[in-house]
């Protein structure tokens, strides 16, 4: 395998991710903080929204800066990963990547394409701050209540609206597909970006002008109508999220295991992974001597801190080298893996591999090796945290009166739900940058059963120096100050 740093051959990639999609129910309620929304049926009186967001907005904040810190720091580790890939095209699924991490997504197309659904846009001052990282071409009223994804080349950033809208589906229609022309490993590219339903139109259109790569984010439970017939004049780049399943690459000429007549096999429902195809050149017709190095570099789990057997035989895994006698280990360590993604799908290929009596191979080793692990949960962990934050803060605000008592219950066994995906421990919110620097910070925190985390900031002369003269009471034992 040549040199991926210098090679002229992209390096294409999908990643298929879980987290909370960004998005509006149909009830109008925001999703990303609402953990006892359910696909069919809201939380009714019980939502965040009825119980936070008008008495308490700071804490309703809270509940979603938990979901984007979270997925930020899932990204952080994953870009760090698929740098050291030298991915040349990333593409994220739809809605899963927050606002609030933009600024990670710009940081890290550095000589790159990064394609990500941010989801929808809430407001005109959300609509106004894409508006001017887009520059000219966009207002904040074509961008407020739409599904906005993002192309972002070296820091600049385009915007993508989504123009045709799935079922129950709450958002206004944008513009649709969008094609952009740059340059990447010296090469010039054509590159489409097409959300959803909207790369089904795009590509039912003859009109549309000839692209290299199509690259579609998605958030759909039916992957089948993305599927073409057979593979045709360009690249597609499909991520789906995890809860639905089907990302993959569909390019052709890929020899090895893991491929299909349409490209690199797709990854299995419920599961988080990296895809990475080195991408020579599509194959001309008619097919002559001259065939296209194309071909699969990684096929990578992404593997999060609760998922204790996987960890442990991608330890191993680690530690062992190409050769026949690999064999039996391979057999045990997939006995040790219940069900079929992308690490299990490895080790019966390699199985598979030897059983035939093929020499082992360098590159089949790697692939079976490579894959990521990151400390950030999911969407179940997610959801989790802010059960047990929204716990706490109702019991906090319930006093003597017990008015919370239905809600804390109802949150109370979804953190029982899923009180295995993630290790117990404080749930602190960070605060919000402040607008200014500050004159005064104090924080409070608790040592012993890590309830509590409070802070705070003061920019104006006047509240600093009261809150000096009153500070607040002590109210958990063993709290500290700082």
């Amino acid at each position: 395998m040549s040199n991926p740093g210098t090679d002229r051959r992209l390096r294409l990639c999908v990643v298929q991710l879980d987290g909370l999609p960004h998005a509006r129910t149909p009830e109008s309620l925001w999703l990303p903080a609402e953990p006892l929304y359910e696909a069919e049926q809201g939380p009714g009186e019980l939502s965040a929204a009825q119980l936070f967001s008008s008495a308490q907005p700071a804490v309703y904040d809270g509940i979603q800066e938990l979901s984007t810190t979270a997925t930020r720091a899932c990204l952080v580790e994953l870009m760090a990963f698929l740098d050291r890939q030298s991915a040349d095209v990333v593409v994220f699924p739809e809605y899963l990547v927050p606002l609030g991490c933009l600024d990670t997504l710009r940081e890290f197309s550095a000589g790159r394409v990064v394609v990500a659904g941010l989801g929808f846009v809430r407001n005109t001052a959300e609509a106004a701050d894409l508006a001017a990282l887009a520059g000219a071409g966009w207002s904040d009223e074509q961008l407020v209540h739409r599904n906005v994804s993002v192309l972002i080349h070296d820091g600049t950033v385009h915007l993508v609206t989504k123009l045709s809208l799935a079922d129950r589906e709450n958002a206004t229609a944008g513009r649709g597909a969008e094609v952009v022309e740059l340059t990447l490993r010296g090469r010039q590219v054509r590159l489409a970006v097409a959300v959803g339903k909207d790369y089904l139109l795009w590509e039912s259109n003859a009109t549309v002008p000839h692209t290299d790569i199509v690259c579609v984010p998605a958030n759909s439970p039916t992957v089948l109508p993305f599927l073409p017939d057979a593979p045709r004049d360009h690249v597609r780049l499909l991520a789906n999220a995890a809860c639905h399943g089907g990302s993959q690459i569909m390019v052709p000429a890929l020899d090895g295991p893991l491929v299909n007549q349409l490209g690199v096999e797709p990854i299995g429902k419920g599961f988080q992974a990296v895809v990475l195809v080195e991408y020579d050149r599509y194959p001309r017709r008619p097919t002559t001597l001259d065939r296209p190095e194309n071909s699969l570099a990684l096929r990578a789990q992404i593997i999060g801190g609760a998922e204790e057997a996987e960890l442990a035989v991608l330890a191993e895994l680690a530690a062992t080298t190409p050769g026949k006698t690999l064999r039996a280990q391979v057999a045990e360590l997939r006995a040790r893996l219940t069900g079929d993604g992308p690490l299990a799908q490895a080790l019966d290929a390699y199985d598979s591999y030897l059983a035939q009596g093929f020499d082992p191979d360098k590159e089949l080793h790697d692939l079976l090796c490579t894959h990521v692990a990151v400390t950030g949960g999911g969407q179940a962990a997610i959801r989790g945290s802010q059960a047990r934050y929204i716990v706490r803060m109702l019991r906090e605000l319930d006093g003597e009166g017990g008015r919370f008592g239905a809600a804390r219950d109802a949150y109370q066994r979804l953190v029982e739900r899923f009180c295995g995906q993630e290790p117990a421990g404080p749930v602190v919110v960070p605060p919000p940058a402040p607008q200014r620097p500050s004159l005064l910070r104090y924080t409070r925190s608790t040592a012993r059963d890590g309830t509590r985390s409070e802070s705070w900031e003061f920019h104006d002369p006047a509240p600093a120096r009261e809150f000096l003269l009153n500070p607040p009471p002590e109210i958990d034992r063993g709290a500290s100050d700082e």
